[in-house]
């Protein structure tokens, strides 16, 4: 059965200027070593995140190594491990490639504890500090209805795409779950 996303809780944060932190939490019908066996998989973004066309690395086996993934809209990013653990998951720091004028800085944590019924609590978190430029007095704004919304959107996405992988096997297809026009 597939994840119904509205089983998914969220906790979202602009409690410092210009950084949004986006927390979305689930229970997932797996083991901590199924998902541990993807985050630890080199390559493994075109089979979960349907905005993702290319994911390569020369090796993905712990803190420092990095990954190179392209979203459909050609925007291209790389991936840096500063986290890396069986028990609990990765947190990675994200470049992007062909930087606008202000440097985004953006942290994503995939993370997981297994329940005594083996299944997991599985949350993935966005800390993005890329929204300078936007005028003080309309910041609030901007953060809630902008920059949540997608994210919230892309991180559903992102959500299923996890489960459907761990339940079928098989990598998701473009917009398998729906569009969302800042990543595709």
């Amino acid at each position: 059965m597939s994840l119904n996303p509205n089983h998914i809780k969220w906790t979202c944060s602009t409690s410092k200027r210009d950084l949004v932190t986006i927390v979305a939490t689930s229970k997932l019908n797996h083991s901590a070593e199924e998902m541990w066996a993807i985050l630890s998989k080199a390559g493994y973004l075109t089979d979960v995140n349907q905005y993702v066309e290319e994911n390569t690395s020369d090796q993905w086996a712990g803190v420092g190594n990095e990954d190179f993934f392209r979203y459909r809209n050609g925007k291209e990013f790389t991936r840096t491990l500063e986290s890396w653990d069986e028990n609990e998951g990765i947190r990675l720091k994200l470049a992007a490639l062909k930087p606008k004028k202000q440097k985004n800085q953006i942290w994503v944590h995939f993370l997981y504890n297994e329940n005594e019924d083996k299944t997991i609590d599985f949350s993935i978190t966005i800390k993005v500090d890329s929204f300078r430029n936007v005028p003080r007095p309309l910041w609030w704004l901007y953060a809630s209805s902008k920059v949540e919304h997608r994210y919230k959107s892309y991180m559903t996405h992102l959500m299923q795409g996890y489960e459907h992988y761990l339940r079928t096997g098989k990598a998701v297809k473009p917009n398998q779950f729906g569009s969302n026009k800042t990543f595709e």
